[in-house]
């Protein structure tokens, strides 16, 4: 029984780990934070 539940438990941490990889992935292909909030954006930032 305790192999059962590790498994799951294993299980429930693979799928969200790749969810928040996935997540990232989405976030950084739309632009970033500078894209959420262009206020911050640096001057220079484009000129790198």
């Amino acid at each position: 029984m305790f192999l059962f539940w590790f498994a799951v438990a294993i299980a429930i941490g693979v799928s969200e780990e790749i969810k928040l990889s996935y997540d990232a992935y989405k976030y950084h292909q739309r632009g970033g934070f500078y894209a959420d909030h262009p206020c911050f954006k640096p001057k220079d930032y484009n000129n790198k």
